[in-house]
């Protein structure tokens, strides 16, 4: 079997759509060797270099109580509903050990986590240091995670959209298989500002996507529609974990003959 690579996006709970490509890639056997991924793409490729199983994320993921994350003391003073020290200390809590001390290059897997930097404009892949802070880079979407204050020009790592195939197969991976939520295509036409800066936003992203998706290829890419799950229900996520699992399944010959 080729060595390969899997690559996630992010989307925050719509984003945990690869739990379902790794459910089937274990149910299969099948080990990547490395694993990527950006924001709550790069919070599941971390479980699974910790060599967690699918249904053991799955189940920390629907634990997780967003009502107990959200401050708007903390939007206010540190820019982000959600602080460093409270996201920190919900990874803590299902590792059960600081997630700061793990250093990314002592992990059973290889792992490369992706955040952008406004200052240079470009994606900065982190694969070694805390596993906590390089997570908070990955995670940092405005006004949601607030910014490290250390790193204030580092942003979600979705904003430099890219599985970077091409870095990891200069790392060694024959075959890059990525993995994102794909939004419903709406065109809010309203003088409502929010409806607005939303619309604006997903062109820009679509823009970005397509162009990186003609510059830097995965072998395969497992698209989920997963608009009918709400950005912060992590209690609902079993709805695209299941349909990124069938559908995946469907295309099983497809990625055994891309492995073989």
């Amino acid at each position: 079997m080729k060595d390969f690579a899997v690559s996630f996006k992010g989307g925050m709970a719509r984003g945990l759509s690869g739990i379902g490509l790794m459910r089937f890639l274990q149910e299969e056997g099948l080990k990547p060797k490395y694993y990527a991924g950006s924001s709550s793409g790069a919070l599941i490729a971390s479980g699974f270099a910790m060599n967690f199983t699918w249904d053991k994320i799955l189940n920390d993921f629907k634990k997780v109580k967003v009502n107990k994350l959200i401050s708007i003391k903390s939007l206010i003073t540190k820019g982000g509903i959600i602080s460093k020290e409270k996201f920190l200390g919900v990874l803590n809590d299902t590792l059960g050990s600081p997630i700061e001390r793990l250093d990314i290059k002592n992990l059973p897997n290889k792992l490369y986590i992706f955040a952008s930097s406004l200052k240079s404009r470009q994606r900065i892949i982190i694969h070694s240091g805390s596993l906590g802070e390089a997570l908070v880079k990955s995670c940092s979407y405005p006004l949601v995670l607030a910014r490290d204050p250390d790193h204030s020009d580092i942003i979600d790592g979705d904003f430099t959209s890219s599985y970077s195939a091409r870095y990891l197969r200069d790392k060694g991976a024959e075959i890059v298989i990525g993995c994102r939520y794909k939004p419903k295509r709406v065109s809010v036409f309203t003088t409502n500002p929010i409806d607005t800066l939303i619309s604006t936003y997903r062109l820009v992203l679509e823009e970005i996507d397509g162009f990186y998706d003609k510059m830097d290829p995965v072998d395969y890419e497992l698209e989920v529609l997963a608009n009918d799950v709400g950005y912060m229900r992590f209690d609902k996520i079993d709805t695209i974990v299941d349909r990124a699992y069938k559908k995946v399944k469907l295309h099983k010959k497809q990625i055994l003959e891309l492995l073989e």
